[in-house]
């Protein structure tokens, strides 16, 4: 399973807060994890995902 989380409707956001979601979402599975939001006005989303468990991510900065 994959840990995988989306932000809706975000205005801003701090690297502190997407640590703590990732962290968070660990239990969901290891295989992958990623994350998407879309800023106000974007034509789409940002996506970001990778191999590994999302507090692996988190470590990594």
């Amino acid at each position: 399973m994959c840990g995988i989380s989306g932000i809706k409707k975000l205005s801003k956001i701090s690297n502190q807060e997407v640590e703590k979601l990732w962290a968070n979402i660990d239990d969901r599975g290891r295989h992958a994890c990623g994350v998407a939001w879309q800023w106000k006005d974007a034509d789409k989303p940002q996506v970001f995902k990778q191999k590994g468990a999302s507090t692996k991510a988190v470590e990594q900065g």
